[in-house]
């Protein structure tokens, strides 16, 4: 695996509409920040029970994506946050989350406070997981995830 690159990885930081830094960043933006692609198109973004919603400019927020994560704008990028709990599968660690992939090369995490890289099992040459379930999207899904999130409907 290449080494980070830690000018991409403040560039993308500085992406980010909150200081927190106890996050995990997923899929993509980690493979920019790694060089193994030179793009990324969003920031798809896992946070713990710690983390405080009220942080973000209400302003930012768009509605809720098709997984149930919050969509954000800020500085021209979109970026997607989950709740560790209200993960696709939840989970109680940043580590569990290696776990819940669905295409292998998006299964590739980067603990931020901890500078560490879950790559168990990314690979390049697309695989499927099908050994779980996704959340499914129903009528009122939207409503109730954004109060889940504390936000006004």
């Amino acid at each position: 695996m290449a080494e980070i690159n830690v000018f991409r990885l403040k560039e993308v930081l500085e992406q980010l509409p909150f200081d927190n830094k106890n996050i995990l960043l997923c899929g993509g933006v980690v493979k920019y920040i790694f060089g193994i692609k030179d793009h990324y198109e969003d920031i798809d973004i896992i946070v713990n029970e710690n983390f405080d919603i009220n942080t973000i400019n209400e302003k930012y927020i768009l509605n809720v994506n098709m997984y149930g994560g919050l969509r954000i704008k800020y500085k021209e990028k979109e970026i997607d946050l989950w709740k560790l709990e209200d993960h696709i599968i939840p989970c109680k660690t940043f580590e569990e989350v290696q776990e819940t992939w669905l295409l292998s090369n998006s299964a590739i995490y980067y603990d931020v406070a901890n500078d560490k890289l879950y790559n168990k099992y990314y690979n390049e040459n697309i695989q499927i997981n099908f050994g779980r379930e996704i959340k499914p999207i129903e009528k009122d899904y939207i409503n109730i995830k954004l109060r889940s999130w504390n936000v006004k409907v």
